[in-house]
């Protein structure tokens, strides 16, 4: 059986954090040679959203960026 983790902010509904995920996942795993989904992902409403491969199975962090020098 397979998983997804998510960590996700406490003032973020499940669904909204799905959603974001969600989209990153349909972009396909673009990143290291194309056995990752994409690093870092940033919305338009500042919501970003990592993925990494440290475990056995993909872990996606979403947080809102705070300003416009960096996450």
């Amino acid at each position: 059986m397979k998983q997804i983790l998510i960590k996700f902010p406490d003032d973020m509904t499940d669904e909204q954090a799905m959603q974001y995920v969600g989209t990153v996942i349909k972009q396909g795993k673009i990143s290291k040679n194309n056995t990752l989904y994409c690093y870092v992902t940033e919305f338009q409403d500042r919501t970003c959203v990592s993925a990494n491969d440290r475990s056995k199975w993909p872990t996606f962090r979403i947080w809102k960026r705070k300003n416009n020098y960096g996450m």
